[in-house]
């Protein structure tokens, strides 16, 4: 399919991350996914993985 597996691949490194969790927290989305049952920490633990 040619989509790399890092978000390192597309230039975007740890430092980003604390920014997106703020962004999410700032617009008030703080229960993600059907059940709303994805905080902005899984989140951050998700993009840490992904880095």
């Amino acid at each position: 399919m040619g989509i790399r597996p890092h978000l390192s691949d597309y230039g975007v490194d740890l430092a980003v991350i604390p920014k997106v969790i703020d962004r999410f927290e700032k617009r008030g989305m703080v229960a993600l996914g059907e059940n709303r049952d994805i905080t902005p920490q899984v989140v951050e633990q998700i993009l840490t993985l992904c880095a």
